[in-house]
């Protein structure tokens, strides 16, 4: 499945559409914030104020982590094969930003050190653990 086909849709409508697909989906709101999750299929969609309430992120996980199962689907869809900061680097290059890892609180773990490129229109950030390995990455429009 390629989340980009839910990119500025309607989450709620999204939600309806595809939730007979999956055992477990859940639809949620914090504030103006709207989340689309499916932890046993590795993914989430979200849609920030600004878009209001259109698609604007995804994000994929490529390991288990955090309570998110492995993304299983088409390998040449997910991240292009990109495995960790190497292989990653060898394609595209030097990333734009570099997003460091940082403590939030002391019940959480830190987050994820990221590496931020831009790619037809989207920004897309790749975040890995402690072997340089790419654990999910997170596809978002600009506002």
């Amino acid at each position: 499945m390629n989340l980009d086909i839910f990119l500025k849709r309607n989450i709620v409508d999204v939600f309806i559409e595809i939730k007979s697909s999956f055992n477990v989906i859940e639809y949620s709101k914090v504030e103006e914030t709207e989340f689309v999750v499916a932890k046993e299929y590795g993914f989430f969609l979200k849609s920030n104020r600004e878009f209001k309430g259109d698609i604007d992120t995804y994000r994929i996980y490529l390991k288990e982590y955090d309570g998110y199962s492995k993304f299983i689907d088409d390998k040449s869809y997910v991240s292009h094969n990109y495995v960790n900061k190497d292989n990653l680097f060898s394609v595209l290059g030097e990333p734009l930003k570099i997003i460091p890892s940082i403590n939030i609180s002391k019940n959480r773990p830190a987050t994820l050190l990221g590496w931020c490129y831009v790619k037809n229109e989207k920004r897309i950030i790749y975040n890995f653990n402690e072997n340089d390995e790419i654990v999910y990455f997170t596809v978002s429009l600009f506002v």
